[in-house]
């Protein structure tokens, strides 16, 4: 069983959205125009099961993941979930389509491919990328990870599977026809797939795909669509996936393949597209994040950061528990103020706050407390450390907010039919849906709060308003980014 035609319209009639689905290329599936990008959920997530069951309760019906992402945690994630909705007939099969990638070898891939070789049977064409992440995308790692994927998402047929970023194999060796010539013995092996019906279509995702045609790393749609062609005239290569966001508009403006745009070279060849990255754009001065953050009015908060910084420094100076804890499980302060200039993105401190600081901390902490020479010592530094780390939340949200407060304004100020969105995600995903070709936009909603923000969205917007926008942002954002991050407060 897997994603069918009318599966997929039934369920947005039965949802009353009958105005919200989006056709998937010519697979004649119907799509939801945002899709659930699965890129930092995780099955131990209870967050991230409640946002993919509201998703799909809410007419999301296209999934996509990997077999790195959370080094497979995605997908069982996804798994569990499908399979928790199909048992209590809230969800069918055939309604949803899932999407996911093949090609990293990361985590437990990765110790696996290096058990393999030691043992003297290593995967073919193993790229070797660096000593953390290696990639493949030969017959026999494509056979194995799809059998990993069927396991862990719980399913009998795979919707479709994409070669993930297979360009990586150029990073390491500059040779072109070397990596079409694995690219098509890779569809040539999905083609096999296809007959044994674990899968029912494939496709490339690429970061490349909106490049020049002189890029270094540059995947060509209309090379590998001829690939495709060759070995079938009935191939099930039907859906690519790319970038496309306000700073990197290439999939929409760059003319990359024989004189015409990714997007409109795919609409011509009926692929289905699929847009990640929509809501991060890179500027010369970092991250730019395309949402809404907290705006923390007349407070000083960068003075606030300051005090908060030297209090709990002082603090770490005076740690009198170097026999129990080691001094680098306390000194976050410090390590801040090391890496103060690495911690421009407020996604990428959250995640080091969550996932590493606090645990450690506690730990360690927790150790502390149980010496009576260390018990007021900790109390300070449990107030002073969350003091620290709110301050500092609070100074990165306040300059984000400046930045999305100006690019929204910006927005409306260009195309103010979309001044009708009340959220900066919500008025670009809706410019990225008004071009045509654009079957689904993937975005991470990893919280209840972004299901409700993505999937809030009005009337999609006229072409021409919207590719002027892309233009003008491209050139535009690094100015508005600089602006405010040249701003930063010393720490020295």
């Amino acid at each position: 069983m897997n994603a069918t035609d009318v599966g997929t319209q039934c369920y947005f009639e039965r949802l009353g959205l009958t105005s919200m689905p989006a056709p998937f290329g010519t697979t004649g599936w119907s799509t939801s125009k945002v899709g659930f990008g699965g890129y930092r959920v995780d099955c131990e997530a209870r967050e991230h099961r409640e946002a993919l069951s509201l998703a799909l309760a809410s007419g999301c019906n296209l999934i996509d993941t990997s077999t790195n992402y959370g080094d497979g945690g995605s997908e069982e994630l996804v798994g569990e979930v499908l399979q928790e909705l199909f048992q209590q007939q809230k969800l069918r099969r055939e309604e949803v389509i899932v999407v996911t990638k093949v090609g990293y070898v990361q985590g437990g891939n990765l110790d696996e491919a290096q058990r393999r070789e030691q043992a003297g049977s290593p995967y073919s064409e193993m790229v070797k990328v660096n000593e953390d992440c290696w990639h493949c995308i030969s017959p026999a790692f494509l056979e194995d990870q799809i059998t990993h994927s069927l396991q862990r998402l719980q399913l009998q047929k795979l919707d479709c599977v994409l070669l993930h970023n297979p360009e990586y194999f150029l990073k390491v060796h500059p040779d072109a026809n070397e990596y079409y010539r694995r690219i098509e013995a890779a569809f040539r092996h999905l083609e096999e797939e296809v007959q044994r019906g674990r899968i029912h279509f494939y496709g490339i995702s690429s970061n490349t795909f909106p490049e020049t045609k002189t890029h270094p790393e540059f995947t060509s749609l209309e090379v590998v669509t001829d690939l495709a062609e060759k070995i079938s005239p009935q191939h099930r290569f039907r859906v690519i996936q790319f970038p496309l966001n306000l700073l990197e508009p290439g999939a929409a403006l760059e003319e990359n393949n024989g004189g015409t745009t990714l997007i409109e070279f795919a609409c011509k060849k009926g692929f289905a597209t699929l847009v990640n990255r929509p809501l991060n754009a890179f500027s010369s001065t970092g991250l730019v994040r395309l949402a809404d953050f907290p705006n923390h009015g007349t407070k000083n908060i960068a003075a606030d950061f300051k005090l908060s910084m030297e209090v709990a420094t002082r603090l770490e100076q005076d740690f009198p528990g170097r026999d129990w804890v080691s001094a680098q499980d306390i000194a976050w302060a410090h390590i801040l103020r090391q890496n103060f200039d690495s911690l421009s993105d407020i996604d990428t401190w959250r995640n080091v706050l969550h996932y590493r600081i606090r645990p450690t901390l506690a730990t360690a902490l927790d150790t502390l407390s149980l010496q009576a020479t260390c018990q007021e010592w900790v109390k300070n530094y449990r107030t002073a450390s969350d003091a620290l780390f709110s301050d500092f939340s609070a100074y990165l949200e306040q300059q984000s907010s400046v930045v999305s407060d100006k690019i929204a304004g910006k927005l409306d100020h260009l195309i103010p039919a979309i001044g009708d969105s009340l959220t900066l995600s919500q008025k670009v995903i809706r410019l990225y849906l008004s071009i045509p070709g654009i079957s689904c936009v993937l975005v991470g909603m990893r919280q209840t709060a972004y299901v409700r923000d993505a999937l809030d969205l009005k009337q999609v917007l006229p072409l021409e308003a919207c590719k002027d926008a892309l233009i003008e942002f491209s050139q535009e954002i690094p100015e508005l980014s600089e602006s405010v991050f040249s701003e930063e407060v010393s720490l020295k």
